[in-house]
């Protein structure tokens, strides 16, 4: 009994830090996208923008995560439907939807063609992070407590 508690325990474990990684990953691209675009003049406000900016990112994609994406991967264990494919579409749909909710009220001011750029770009961040967390829920957390 105490060994099945120690062994729900590690896939716990095992899965939050599965979904900091998942938030982190995102967060990282979106630093270096910044930092490559903007070109900053020295090599520390190269640094320092690009710590900033990832921060930034760390906050927006966990909230994403804790607001959207613990529920929707409790629905999947739930469902039994947590697969790769589900992963990625689910988490760029996680990605896109808050820029698509809060830009809604400009729709016809954005024109079609800026509102779906919009929202495919975030979505895009949030597929990253739906493919790094299923890789380590796949290869690392999932495997372990089979």
């Amino acid at each position: 009994m105490y060994k099945q508690e120690e062994e729900r325990f590690a896939a716990i474990l095992r899965t939050v830090v599965s979904f900091l990684v998942a938030a982190a990953v995102p967060a990282m691209i979106f630093a270096c996208f910044f930092v490559f675009t903007y070109v900053p003049n020295t090599l520390p406000k190269a640094i320092f923008g690009y710590l900033i900016i990832f921060a930034y990112g760390l906050l927006v994609a966990a909230t994403h995560i804790i607001v959207l994406g613990v529920p929707t991967f409790l629905l999947g264990i739930r469902l039994r439907a947590i697969r790769w494919w589900s992963a990625i579409i689910m988490a760029f749909v996680i990605g896109g939807l808050p820029f698509a909710i809060s830009t809604w009220p400009d729709y016809f001011r954005l024109g079609a063609a800026k509102y779906i750029y919009g929202f495919s770009v975030w979505g895009l961040f949030g597929a990253s992070g739906g493919l790094v967390f299923w890789l380590l829920w796949h290869f690392w957390v999932h495997r372990e407590s089979s």
